[in-house]
């Protein structure tokens, strides 16, 4: 029987990735990978983010058939704009729904989005750069995992890391991500605080010339 299809396929993980860290079949990412289409998350045009938020803000009164007229304030526009939206449009599209729900005022300000943290701030660019000459330095890195980690360090570094965090961003198992973080901490860009389960890693910001000694658990 002939049939005539068109096979479209999504993933919110770096297949080529996991192809090299042989978690994928390569065969099969040849297959779907005629025309790849990248799309950026919403912390790449954060220009949007206030004419989408405005636009959840209408759909969600007209979901719930709300009487009153909702706003947002130009400083709640402003704090969703820095924001880094790790869920994308979904989660502020969720989050403007909530703090519309849960708001006993029309004009909605930074208080009634308290349930989202602060925007995590990034590390400067030179200590950026330096966290990615550090990391040329070690042997065994390709320029591929120097970049992701370079990108996780400077903006997740500063606030603890899990084991669970580095194999996620990695698509790999948690005991691999231990002895990553191994390498790292005996290079002295990372330090160790905590024990077992509860032990985090954080970026060495003072000492990043210096060479330390953690061990992952």
């Amino acid at each position: 029987m002939q049939v005539d299809v068109r096979v479209l396929c999504a993933s919110n993980r770096d297949l080529e990735s996991l192809v090299t860290n042989g978690t994928f079949r390569q065969d099969l990412f040849y297959r779907i990978n005629l025309f790849p289409i990248k799309i950026a998350p919403l912390r790449q045009h954060r220009e949007d983010i206030s004419l989408l938020a405005a636009h959840f803000l209408n759909q969600a009164m007209r979901k719930n058939a709300i009487i009153r007229h909702y706003r947002l304030a130009p400083e709640t526009l402003s704090f969703l704009s820095e924001f880094d939206w790790p869920g994308n449009v979904r989660q502020l599209a969720f989050a403007v729904e909530r703090a519309m729900l849960l708001s006993d005022h029309e004009l909605l300000s930074r208080a009634d989005f308290h349930f989202l943290k602060s925007p995590m701030k990034d590390v400067s660019r030179d200590l950026s750069a330096e966290i990615g000459h550090h990391l040329q330095k070690m042997a065994g890195l390709s320029s591929r995992e120097i970049a992701k980690w370079t990108e996780l360090l400077s903006k997740e570094g500063h606030a603890g890391l899990s084991n669970r965090d580095v194999a996620r961003a990695f698509d790999i198992s948690e005991t691999a991500a231990r002895e990553r973080l191994r390498r790292l901490c005996a290079k002295g860009i990372l330090v160790a605080k905590g024990e077992k389960r509860g032990r985090r890693y954080f970026l060495n910001i003072d000492h990043l010339d210096s060479t330390g000694a953690c061990n992952p658990k």
